[in-house]
């Protein structure tokens, strides 16, 4: 049976949120940093340190100390340009693999290299720069006809949002650029 820990307000404590804030309090311990896929639900693990996480390509990273910048534009931006989306036009797993886990889940990974270009893409359009917007989801977009499996709704969605560019005066939230359901 794992092991069961409760803080001192007795509320349950993940074992992942625990290594996480060890690592984090302990950075010496670890001789690179700690990263996680772009689709993984980050805050459930750390919301004590959000400043520490990073987007940094198709993952997102734990620093030691605070982040610089929510997301390293740069390196998100040379991870995705250097692929290739026809390259993801087969199958992501073979038919002879015997894990259930790769089996059932494998085309998440094609959902993690979209989400990193629609993460910045997201990123770039609420710093009103639609330029960058409309090129991250074209990419994305040419991802997605590339690929076997089709992108969730949410991120077909966002790519449609981040094509249009600059939302007509009126739509969208207001002044702060965010697309929809972007927040």
């Amino acid at each position: 049976m794992p092991e069961v820990h409760h803080d001192a307000e007795g509320n349950l404590v993940l074992k992942a949120r625990q290594f996480v804030t060890y690592w984090l309090e302990n950075p010496d311990r670890l001789k690179r940093p700690f990263t996680m896929a772009v689709t993984v639900p980050e805050m459930r693990f750390t919301p004590e340190y959000p400043s520490h996480l990073q987007l940094a390509g198709g993952f997102y990273r734990y620093l030691p100390e605070a982040a610089p910048e929510p997301v390293d534009a740069s390196l998100v931006e040379q991870g995705v340009f250097a692929l290739d989306p026809r390259q993801f036009s087969g199958p992501t797993v073979s038919a002879q693999d015997r894990s259930p886990i790769r089996r059932a889940g494998h085309d998440r990974l094609l959902d993690n290299v979209a989400a990193a270009a629609l993460q910045r893409g997201m990123m770039a359009y609420t710093a009103k720069d639609y330029d960058t917007a409309k090129k991250m989801a074209l990419w994305a977009e040419s991802f997605d006809a590339a690929t076997p499996a089709a992108l969730p709704e949410i991120m077909a969605q966002t790519i449609q949002v981040l094509k249009a560019g600059k939302p007509p005066e009126g739509e969208g939230s207001g002044t702060s650029g965010t697309p929809p359901g972007g927040n």
